[in-house]
């Protein structure tokens, strides 16, 4: 029997498999169905924890189709309240491996627990720093945050087609092939970035994506968004996904050539434990 552990982030669900105690081999066709909502347990991926040798720990992370090779920001977010829920000291500071490099990552706050028994930390990730991006127009631009994203402004985000139009974007779009890009839809509203994401690997709309929100702070930070405040050269904006209010932080640099790069990006906001499965595979 191997045991599940399910978390969300903001939305963003994840099972997560401990390979620090327990050998875990899944492969493709496995991973497909545990994340499949209707003949598995459903989720937006699948992510294993694993031990290292200089770090806390190594996380790597798949989609519901059993691609892998990606940072998942959100799903930093929980392995890393799942590591403090597991931590025999309770520790709220993390190093790890992930597959675009060292991550960082803090409990900020919690664990508090709802009426219905699920339990909430904030956790507080450091993404990798971003040295190119690319601008097409000034609504659109494509980042690397650890995934791939193309972030474009619209007029009304909670009527886009999110589906269709990212689809469109992720399989037809020249510009993006061979590997195609998650599509990341933006509107401002009251100072706030809503934003909705179609994530190539689930192939449909997630409640929320990390990468995807911190693809479309550094798009919004572009295209002149004011941000929810600018203090010692940090730039912070609030960001709305479907159900959870997350903030981006980063400091924008002005090279010589007149490039801007992204150091120092954090991405903040809720990672939730819902609770443990045992499946027999």
């Amino acid at each position: 029997m191997m045991k599940l552990y399910k978390f969300h982030g903001a939305g963003n669900d994840f099972l997560i498999a401990d390979a620090r105690r327990d050998t875990v081999n899944l492969s493709q066709e496995e991973i497909v169905h545990l994340c499949d909502r209707h003949t598995g347990f459903g989720s937006d991926g699948l992510m294993v924890i694993g031990n290292s040798n200089d770090t806390a720990f190594k996380m790597k992370f798949y989609n519901p189709d059993g691609t892998s090779g990606m940072m998942c920001g959100n799903g930093g977010r929980c392995i890393s309240a799942y590591a403090a829920m597991t931590s025999a000291n309770d520790e709220r500071h993390f190093v790890f491996e992930a597959p675009d490099g060292l991550h960082e990552s803090w409990i900020e706050a919690g664990p508090e627990t709802d009426a219905l028994g699920d339990c909430t930390r904030v956790v507080r990730l450091k993404m990798s720093d971003v040295k190119e991006f690319k601008k097409y127009d000034d609504t659109s631009y494509f980042f690397n945050t650890g995934a791939r994203h193309f972030v474009t402004a619209v007029d009304d985000v909670d009527h886009t087609n999110v589906y269709a139009n990212g689809r469109a974007y992720r399989y037809f779009d020249t510009r993006f092939a061979p590997e195609g890009v998650n599509v990341d839809f933006v509107q401002v509203r009251d100072g706030v970035l809503h934003v909705r994401t179609y994530e190539k690997g689930v192939e449909n709309e997630t409640l929320a994506c990390g990468t995807g929100i911190v693809a479309t702070a550094l798009a919004a930070y572009m295209m002149g968004v004011q941000p929810e405040s600018v203090e010692n050269g940090v730039v912070r904006y609030a960001v709305q996904a479907r159900i959870s209010l997350l903030h981006v932080e980063f400091e924008p640099e002005k090279k010589a050539s007149g490039n801007i790069t992204f150091n120092n990006i954090y991405l903040t906001g809720p990672a939730t434990y819902v609770g443990e499965i045992e499946v027999d595979l």
